[in-house]
Formats: structure tokens, C-alpha cells, sequence
């Protein structure tokens, strides 16, 4: 993924001429097929591509890769898009299971870039002495704010969440030179998880940091020999060349396959609405369902005849979603992503707020 405001100047500069996928076809042994790619935006297709494979020697993985042909991604007056890249067999009768024959790669452009694709496999972590560090180089684009990161710390091992870290930016790390420069530093940071599965914490920096064009490397310092269980690593895809480590004074390029669920944030002023803020007893509501799938009821507890402003806010602090309800309603979510939501209700006539959480399945 890469900010939305980071793709929109480069457009087809930045895309790739090939899209690669990989089929497994349990030892079937000599393999003819026709693999097909399609590019859907709100489920309107935007590109569709195929491709004949003979395989005459027996082989189990299957790669094989389909032209773009100059497709980008089409650029919208929005702050966000999403697209869905499915891959498939397209010709009838193939010997395949059709319930398992598509692969589907959601590409997103929010604020954020990263190389994971939003689950972790595994965590990963460094036990050592003192100024164990993780660094991971992202090719910013354009010239923009750095407002933050985003980290997944899965849930395993030993319980870490009041241990101490340093969020950290280098603008530059050199492996072979055992040297690195650093830009920004974040101290007394805790490791934390975020309700839901694969939930992100979000840490916003505490002063404006601007940079690129170019490359920077974005992470942490450990500040105990403790490992911080984990930071969570996407098996799925391979990142490990943008990957380093610190570790006994020296820096390394990690050797294990995956993408760590650590991404940079860019772009304008981030607020997150976290605590209750002048909470007042007419504001109490209750979100039902809790975790919800196509929409949710506000319940409001003995209201009657008030007019409240709900604001939907997504797991990186953008408003998503604001209008004004009367009374107790239902709220249409069927356009949401799985993940986790702050829901804001807003009394209009004392301004009084209550924040709760959402989870969309």
C-alpha cells in the first residue's frame, strides 16, 4: 500500500508492468492451463488479462505473471481508494477445485505504506542486550509529513506491555559500513494491542517530521534485553531485503521471509477521539450488534426528541462516516472493511460526546 496523496502525482510511473501470482497443483504432474487477473474498483471491472501455461515438466508451483499494459490505477478526487485484484482459471473443465481455483489481493491507498497484507503469520522479535532495534526502509515518494506508525504487536509469549521502547526514523542505515543516522526519536512508548484480530496501534509522533523524496527506515529501539513479543510478521509476502536489524552493536538485514506489520503514516494533522470527553448520562448509548456485519442500532438510554451527531471514525483516526440521528436508528455499514471502528456520538444541545467501539466483520 502507499498514500493515496503519494500515488495520485506518479500515477503509471509507479506501477508495476506485470502482475504474479502462483498456482499449486498438488502434484498433478504435466499442466496446461489458462490463468486470468481482473481488476475490480466497487465491483465495476477495470482491466482483465490472461495467459496460456504449459508446463511440459512436472512441477507443483505454478508461477506465472500477466501483462498490465499500461493499467494504473484510476485517480479519484477522494482521500482514499480501494481496488480488488482477482486471479483465477479461466477456461472451462480444467481439473480444479472451484472453490479454491481465485486468489483475491485488495490494493489500497489510504495514508500509509507497507509491504504486509494485513495478517500475521507469526511474530517476530530480538533478545539481546540493550539498543536491540528494528529499522524498515520505505522509498518515500514525494515530499510529506510523518505523522506516525502503525505497529501490530501479536499477543504471544511473555506479557510486555509495560516495557519500554524509542519509536525511531533513520534517514539512513548502512549495513556494510555498520553505520546509520538518525532522525527522530520517540521515547517511553509501550507495546499495545488494539481489540479485534490483526488490530494495529497507532502512534502519533509528538512534532512534525517532513521527508522525502528518498528513503527512510522507520522502527524501534528495545530499551530492556526483553524481547517485545511480537511484532507480527506476514509470512505471505517477502520484504526481508527492506528489513534490519541492531543487534550487539552491529546492523544486520534479517534472513527470515515476511513482511513486519509496521507501516509509516503520512499526510495531514491525525486526531484520535480515544477517551470520553465531558461525558455526561444523556449521551450513554449502546451499539447492537457488537461485532456487526451490514449495519448497526444505536440504542440511546431514555432519550427522547434529541438530535445527536455520530461521527465513524476508521483504525487510523480518519472520519469515515458523519451524519445526525434522532433518538435510537440503524446505521448502514455494508460498505465497511473488516476491522476495527470508534463510534463518536456528539449531543447537539450540551455537546456532551461518548466514544465506544466497533467491530465490523
Amino acid at each position: 500500500a502507499m498514500p493515496y496523496s503519494h500515488y495520485k502525482p506518479l500515477g503509471l510511473s509507479s506501477m508495476k508492468t506485470i502482475i504474479e501470482d502462483t498456482i499449486y497443483n498438488i502434484d498433478y504432474g504435466n499442466t496446461s492451463y489458462t490463468a486470468a487477473m481482473e481488476i475490480l474498483q466497487n465491483g465495476t471491472s477495470i482491466f482483465t488479462g490472461s495467459t496460456f501455461q504449459s508446463t511440459p515438466i512436472p512441477q507443483v508451483y505454478l508461477p506465472f505473471s500477466i501483462p498490465l499494459n499500461n493499467f494504473s490505477f484510476p485517480i479519484q478526487n477522494t482521500d482514499s481508494a480501494d481496488f480488488l485484484l482477482k486471479s483465477y482459471f479461466s477456461q472451462p473443465g480444467v481439473e480444479s477445485n472451484s472453490f479454491n481455483d481465485t486468489s483475491y489481493l485488495n490494493q489500497r491507498f489510504y495514508n500509509y505504506y507497507s509491504y504486509d497484507d494485513g495478517s500475521a503469520e507469526v511474530s517476530y522479535g530480538l533478545a539481546g542486550n540493550v539498543d536491540v532495534s528494528l529499522a524498515y526502509k520505505f522509498d518515500v515518494k514525494v515530499t510529506d509529513t510523518l505523522r506516525g506508525v502503525q505497529i501490530f504487536f501479536n499477543p504471544t509469549g511473555e506479557n510486555v506491555t509495560n516495557k519500554l521502547f524509542q519509536l525511531t526514523v533513520w534517514s539512513n542505515i548502512d549495513v556494510g559500513l555498520n553505520q546509520s543516522v538518525e532522525l527522530y526519536r520517540m521515547i517511553n512508548q509501550k507495546p499495545d494491542t488494539v481489540l479485534g484480530i490483526n488490530g494495529f496501534r497507532t502512534y502519533l509522533f509528538d512534532r512534525t517530521l517532513v521527508v522525502g523524496p528518498g528513503n527512510i527506515w522507520v522502527g524501534f529501539i528495545q530499551n530492556e534485553s526483553q524481547t517485545l513479543y511480537g511484532v507480527g510478521l506476514d509470512r505471505n509476502t517477502d520484504s526481508r531485503n527492506k528489513m534490519y536489524y541492531h543487534f550487539d552493536g552491529n546492523w544486520y538485514q534479517s534472513g527470515i521471509k515476511g513482511s513486519w506489520l509496521i507501516r509509516p503514516i503520512f499526510g495531514k494533522k491525525i486526531s484520535f477521539v480515544s477517551v470520553d470527553e465531558n461525558v455526561n448520562e444523556t449521551t450513554k448509548f449502546l451499539i447492537i450488534p457488537n461485532p456487526a456485519n451490514t449495519s448497526f442500532h444505536l440504542e440511546f438510554n431514555n432519550i427522547k426528541n434529541k438530535d445527536f451527531r455520530y461521527q465513524i471514525f476508521n483504525s487510523i483516526g480518519a472520519l469515515i462516516l458523519e451524519n445526525i440521528i434522532k433518538e435510537s436508528g440503524d446505521i448502514d455499514i455494508s460498505k465497511f472493511s473488516a476491522g476495527v471502528y470508534i463510534v463518536k456520538l456528539i449531543n447537539t444541545e450540551n455537546q456532551s460526546v461518548k466514544v465506544e467501539k466497533l467491530i465490523v466483520r
